[in-house]
């Protein structure tokens, strides 16, 4: 139906975000890149487009050409979040296990300056150590999110439940005290009532 509304005038209000926002789930990233294209030919200052170029960028382990989009996009907009996820897209394009300590410095100075974007600050990066560097070692960062039933969480929430299913795995080779269970079991218990919440909510 957008698609048939672009046909006849391609300036209609945001058809071309509408048909963008139904592809960002599709397999089909080429096609997803076709229509930010037609949107940026149309306004390349549309702070929306940019954003989805920024997003399929990422996706798409372009990283660098993600972080010049989040910063194009700060200067379109002046919201010093972008100028966070350009740095991000930074950090992915180098992650190893020898940039931990400067990770961990960046996200220091980052939340002093930006309190307000904590949470999304330790999320991000607890994902990044996690798929790319070490997985326990972005245990750390996913417990200073604050736990809530939203969508984003939960994301958190499974990882951190893979985290510890793995570290008291490797404690079941050994005598596990039964402390050390119950603090497990309760753990355990509070995630997956987080999921369930999530799963059965109107907003999911």
């Amino acid at each position: 139906m957008f698609k048939e509304i672009y046909e006849k005038d391609k300036y209609f209000p945001n058809i071309v975000n509408s048909i963008v926002y139904a592809l960002r789930d599709s397999e089909n990233m080429d096609e997803l890149l076709f229509w930010i294209n037609k949107g940026l030919a149309i306004n390349p200052n549309d702070s929306v487009m940019v954003n989805h170029l920024a997003n399929y960028y990422t996706m798409s382990e372009d990283y660098i050409a993600s972080a010049e989009q989040w910063k194009f996009l700060y200067d379109l907009t002046d919201d010093p979040f972008y100028i966070i996820l350009c740095e991000i897209n930074r950090i992915l394009y180098s992650a190893n296990k020898s940039q931990l300590g400067h990770i961990c410095t960046w996200v220091e100075e980052k939340i002093s300056v930006y309190p307000q974007y904590a949470d999304e600050i330790y999320s991000r990066i607890g994902n990044i150590i996690f798929d790319k560097i070490n997985k326990e070692k972005a245990l750390p960062y996913f417990e200073k999110v604050a736990e809530s039933y939203d969508k984003n969480y939960s994301i958190s929430a499974i990882k951190i439940m893979e985290i510890y299913y793995k570290i008291y795995s490797r404690k079941m080779d050994k005598k596990v005290t039964q402390g050390e269970m119950k603090d497990f079991a309760q753990k355990l218990i509070k995630y997956v009532l987080i999921l369930i919440y999530d799963s059965q909510s109107v907003y999911s």
